[in-house]
């Protein structure tokens, strides 16, 4: 599923501003995500071999799951540490590439960004984002000069 979003900013200053706190918030995030995965790791690593010498001992797949698909979603019930580890991977891989989108994003735009702030003009500017990344930037010159 693709979510659209627009956020509009009357100033190329707000946009960089805008977006340091997105980096900043996601870095956060990921120092958080990061501390719990590696608390969990060693149980689920654990586990992981648990079920790798059942599967060789008994010579078939072993499987530790109470996982339901609700309404086009995954539940999992009494989640184990491995399900906590990769679920943990999972959404830090995607906030560390979030992330490194957005930190491409400053570093392409913020050349021209200057660039319109020496011009002494005022302008709009539009951000639409598709899954929370930067995707198209309209820059609009208003009226009001400074």
């Amino acid at each position: 599923m693709t979510s659209r979003d627009l956020v509009i900013f009357r100033s190329v200053d707000e946009l960089v501003q805008y977006i340091n706190s997105k980096i900043e918030e996601i870095s956060k995030k990921v120092e958080e995500y990061s501390k719990l995965a590696e608390e969990v790791k060693s149980f689920a690593e654990y586990a992981k071999t648990l079920r790798e010498f059942l599967e060789k001992a008994l010579g078939k797949e072993v499987k530790f799951t109470s996982e339901l698909e609700v309404m086009g979603f995954r539940l999992v019930v009494d989640a184990r540490p491995i399900d906590e580890y990769e679920v943990l991977s999972d959404v830090l891989n995607s906030l560390t590439e979030r992330m490194k989108v957005l930190i491409r994003f400053r570093e392409a735009i913020l050349p021209l960004l200057e660039k319109l702030r020496e011009s002494g003009r005022k302008f709009l500017v539009y951000l639409v984002l598709e899954n929370e990344v930067p995707v198209k930037l309209l820059i609009k010159e208003t009226e009001i000069r400074t």
